[in-house]
């Protein structure tokens, strides 16, 4: 209960800021260098719910992630907030985004305004000339929403298992 909160507070707090400034209007990937990346997922399982973020903080990027991984037969919970010394994260996300097409998602709102509760996701791609690709949805999801979350989840996942517990 307490993730789902946290979960909760986390998604309105990326649309509360993401908000902020200049949305492309189309689904061309905006122009510049990628400086910040954030998906969440939430649902009914822990192992639906999920935040990842990476952002440019100077020569380092600002790798944040909450999320459930079974050890040994048992949930654990993994928080990583750490400035680490990975120059490649931010270049592979931005080719993810390219690859999978996720400009394509910009501007995706979807809801299921009749469902009690079930998988919801959020996704804001933030660009150095101040352009950005948004999207967010509640049971329904974007076209290619399952292979792009697979894709962005092996991307984090080596990066994960690093920085786990350290």
């Amino acid at each position: 209960m307490k993730n789902k909160i946290l979960l909760k507070i986390f998604l309105l707090a990326l649309f509360a800021f993401g908000g902020m400034g200049c949305a492309t209007s189309s689904h061309q990937i905006p122009p510049g260098q990628l400086k910040s990346f954030s998906f969440a997922t939430g649902g009914s399982s822990r192992y639906e719910i999920r935040a990842l973020s990476a952002r440019q903080e100077g020569q380092e990027v600002r790798l944040q992630v909450d999320t459930w991984v079974e050890v040994n037969g048992e949930d654990q919970q993994v928080q990583i907030n750490k400035a680490v010394n990975e120059p490649d994260l931010l270049p592979r996300l931005g080719e993810l985004i390219r690859e999978q097409q996720l400009s394509e998602w910009n501007g995706f709102d979807g809801k299921n305004a009749n469902a009690l509760d079930g998988n919801s996701f959020s996704f804001l791609a933030v660009y150095d000339q101040g352009g950005k690709i948004q999207a967010k949805g509640y049971i329904k999801m974007p076209k290619n929403y399952q292979k792009g979350r697979t894709a962005i989840l092996n991307i984090f996942e080596p990066y994960v298992k690093k920085y786990q517990g350290k």
